[in-house]
């Protein structure tokens, strides 16, 4: 049995300033399995249904793969 190691996500839409925000923390045996990118996809395509024009996230520096995921989408 597995248990997805998720220590975070959390999704912020602000309607009224037309902003979004995403923070999130993928454990390190579900990484590279499209889990974030599929997420990430989803929660682009929920702010353009609320008109956002804007999406934040930040990443440590370090971390080349959420860097190139967000880059991506």
């Amino acid at each position: 049995m597995a248990f997805l190691q998720l220590y975070h996500i959390t999704f912020t839409i602000n309607e009224k300033h037309r902003f979004a925000e995403i923070s999130y923390c993928l454990g390190k045996n579900f990484q590279g399995k499209g889990i974030m990118s599929n997420v990430l996809t989803q929660f682009i395509d929920k702010a353009k249904n609320k008109n956002v024009h804007m999406i934040m996230a930040e990443v440590m520096e370090e971390n080349d793969g959420s860097s190139k995921l967000l880059l991506k989408h």
